[in-house]
């Protein structure tokens, strides 16, 4: 917020509004941006939430930043929650803002990021949310989105990606992630907060779906640039099954509250894309994100919104990778055939190699290599059908198996059941559980989540629908839980 020779003469009063828990160097980084703005410092106002960080967030923050107006939460209450307090704490303040920037704290800016959204909503009163141009961190010349819109008949939410050629400097489009959101600070009267029943997940969405029910639109700047991670495919591993749990019922919910048809056609699409996910998880012997898929259906039809967020797991107790091998070399033959699954990093293949020979004589290894980040299936967006097609080649090959099968829990193999007589399901920071492998077990399994789809899409969504009293609650209540 600083060079009087590039900020505009009269700018609207703006509140930046944030929500952060254990993130205090991302948060560091953004605040010291937020200082460089090419925006009058006297317009602006900081107003962030701690969501009972355990670090040193708060006393850093106040240290660097004695500005910021630190709202302290006792818990962390989720990413909804916080967010509403925060723009709560702005809407009450003495200072009228005309515009709310809904900021995340591990997100990042560049100086004319601010005022190319204010530009847009100041030229044109029909627009009631703009979003910024979203950018990997990791490759920061590479776009990941400028806006989404909802496919309704696919139950998807693709990327709007413009091509460098088009010359539209503003797209309207269905919603534009939190991670860089300016809204009208008048839209909250008409419009309510954000909906609690969406705790981490879906918030915005359902939020920017609201705003365009009372008539104002969605755009994305094309020319305001913020840079943030994708979090919804980098959370993965043994922990990932209570953001899976709270990801697929926001969706759900969304889908069945907002379903431009008013009907049950779009949520029962996704009821089905949900079990027949559950039943490729159960293959890949990810057994904890096969249950988050089923429990976020039961769920949605028994009208179960928790306004919080948790961060809690329903996985197995994990060994680090030695103990596992104490545990595994329990069980294996002599001389045994152990196969390393697509274990992409070079040096944890040599330690795991290096642990097991420690323990184990005579091991005969095989290894598959990694496919690549174009052969990673997505939990949320993308299956490729051919990366199906070589799993099951690989899977009519598996039955001549090895004695052990050793993968990252964070890559969906989907011949893992078929892939050795016993798994060791390893996470990155080398923990693991040993799971022995039934073809016919798991198979039945899958073929039991399919069935369960079907029976909850065609009979137990309707009757849900009709008689389900916080199912029903939750679809009409179109201002948002607060």
């Amino acid at each position: 917020m600083n060079g009087p020779d590039t900020v505009e003469p009269v700018l609207p009063p703006v509140a930046v509004v944030s929500v952060t828990y254990n993130r205090c160097e991302p948060l560091l980084v953004l605040l010291r941006q937020l200082a460089a703005l090419n925006y009058d410092p006297a317009s602006l106002d900081i107003f962030l939430v701690d969501n009972a960080s355990s670090d040193d967030t708060v006393a850093r923050v106040r240290a660097e930043f004695p500005a910021v107006h630190l709202v302290l939460s006792r818990e962390n209450s989720g990413v909804a929650a916080g967010f509403n307090r925060s723009v709560q704490e702005a809407l009450d303040a003495a200072r009228d803002y005309r515009y709310l920037w809904l900021l995340d704290s591990d997100a990042e800016v560049e100086p004319d990021t601010l005022i190319r959204m204010v530009t847009a909503l100041e030229q044109d009163p029909g627009i009631g949310v703009v979003g910024s141009a979203v950018y990997d961190p990791l490759e920061r010349s590479r776009l990941v989105t400028a806006g989404l819109r909802i496919d309704w008949q696919r139950v998807d939410v693709p990327y709007v990606l413009p091509s460098s050629d088009d010359g539209e400097r503003l797209i309207d489009v269905d919603l534009v992630p939190a991670c860089s959101m300016l809204t009208r600070a008048s839209l909250y009267g008409s419009v309510g907060l954000w909906d609690l029943r969406f705790p981490l997940y879906w918030g915005d969405t359902d939020w920017c779906a609201r705003v365009q029910r009372h008539g104002a639109r969605v755009c994305c700047a094309v020319d305001s640039r913020a840079w943030h991670r994708d979090w919804s495919n980098v959370i993965r591993g043994f922990g990932a099954s209570i953001f899976i749990r709270d990801h697929v019922r926001g969706a759900l919910l969304f889908h069945l509250r907002h379903d431009p048809q008013a009907s049950l056609a779009a949520t029962r699409r996704l009821i089905l894309k949900t079990c027949t996910k559950s039943a490729l998880e159960r293959l890949t012997l990810r057994h904890g994100y096969a249950e988050a898929y089923l429990a976020a259906v039961d769920d949605l039809l028994k009208g179960r919104f928790p306004r919080d967020f948790a961060n809690a797991s329903n996985e197995p107790a994990l060994l680090p990778l030695e103990q596992a091998v104490m545990e595994v070399a329990r069980h294996l033959p002599p001389r045994p055939v152990i196969l390393l699954n697509q274990i992409a990093d070079p040096a944890y293949r040599a330690r795991i190699r290096a642990a097991f020979d420690s323990r184990v004589a005579d091991i005969a290894w095989r290894e598959i290599a990694p496919e690549g980040a174009a052969g990673e299936w997505s939990e949320y967006r993308v299956f490729n059908p051919g990366q199906l097609v070589r799993h099951l080649r690989r899977m009519l090959r598996g039955f001549g198996r090895p004695d052990l099968n050793i993968c990252d829990v964070s890559r969906p193999l989907l011949y893992n059941f078929a892939a050795g007589r016993r798994s060791l399901l390893l996470d990155h920071a080398g923990r693991g559980v040993l799971v022995t492998n039934g073809v016919l077990g798991d198979g039945l399994r899958s073929v039991f989540a399919v069935l369960r789809g079907l029976k909850a899409a065609l009979f137990d969504l309707p009757l849900a629908a009709r008689f389900c009293v916080p199912l029903r609650g939750a679809v009409r209540d179109n201002r948002g839980a607060v």
